[in-house]
């Protein structure tokens, strides 16, 4: 049987990362010494000395804390990592359109918007562009699309139909086809009138924090990792006849990718 000490550290830092969905938000922590050594310690009045992975830590029990050996203290938060993207009035082209590739104080229109758009935490929250900023580590267990709230059944109906989600890392050499955007319920919206009285306001899905797809297998997105979700338009074309183009009407339409979970932030020194 292997020793903690023997163990990389690298294993330590996967398991930690994969864990924080299932301890609370509280920051796991791996302990090589024995639990009577550190009663026994709290016993006596003296600080236990902890040892994770091999490394000494002097602290106190109740002040753990600090997150691992080397790397100082973490914050940690649930939280949305999301991005947007327009598109306009016209026909809908086929093509693989990518989110979460530009950041905040960038220029919006590789992601569809107007040229006098700057992107603001109104479109995204994303640091730096395509990956995840030094420091962050994000850990997901809920995906959902949403639209802007003035959008009509028309345009929701259009790119509900016309396209499907893949989720992209290592420069394309790993993909995951999540299928149809219709798939994936945004669980907002704006609701409480009558649709045939109301021109906007329409959803995908129900307008509920709980009407959203879970998932089971946490997905984690680490520090300085290249990722993007994937809005695929395969066809120009509507498949239940083969001759209806796929059309946006004006003003457009205003579509977020949103990833929910946890959000951990290394705290400088």
């Amino acid at each position: 049987m292997e020793t903690l000490g023997s163990i990389k550290q690298a294993v330590f830092a996967r398991f930690l990362d994969r864990s924080i969905p299932f301890v609370g938000g509280a920051q796991p922590h791996v302990i090589e010494n024995p639990t009577e050594e550190i009663v026994d310690g709290l016993k006596r009045g003296k600080p236990a000395k902890l040892y994770m992975a091999g490394q000494q830590l002097t602290r106190t029990v109740p002040n753990i804390g600090g997150g691992r050996p080397g790397v100082g203290p973490r914050r940690l938060e649930a939280n949305y990592l999301y991005s947007t993207r327009a598109f306009q009035a016209g026909a809908l082209a086929a093509n693989e359109y990518r989110y979460f590739q530009n950041a905040i104080g960038q220029s919006g229109v590789s992601d569809g918007f107007p040229t006098t758009v700057v992107l603001t935490d109104l479109e995204t929250n994303m640091d730096v562009g395509g990956q995840i900023a030094q420091g962050k580590n994000f850990c997901f267990t809920q995906i959902g699309i949403s639209f802007n709230t003035k959008i009509d059944v028309a345009n929701i109906t259009t790119l509900l139909d016309a396209g499907s989600l893949k989720f992209s890392k290592q420069g394309d050499q790993y993909q995951l086809r999540h299928g149809p955007a219709r798939f994936w319920p945004g669980g907002q919206g704006v609701s409480g009138f009558s649709t045939a009285t109301a021109v906007n306001g329409v959803h995908n899905g129900l307008a509920d924090p709980r009407a959203v797809r879970e998932l089971r297998v946490p997905r984690v997105i680490k520090e300085k990792e290249s990722f993007a979700y994937i809005y695929n338009v395969p066809r120009t074309v509507q498949a239940n006849d083969g001759t209806t183009a796929y059309t946006v009407a004006a003003p457009g339409i205003v579509m977020s990718i949103w990833l929910w979970g946890g959000q951990m932030d290394v705290i400088p020194g």
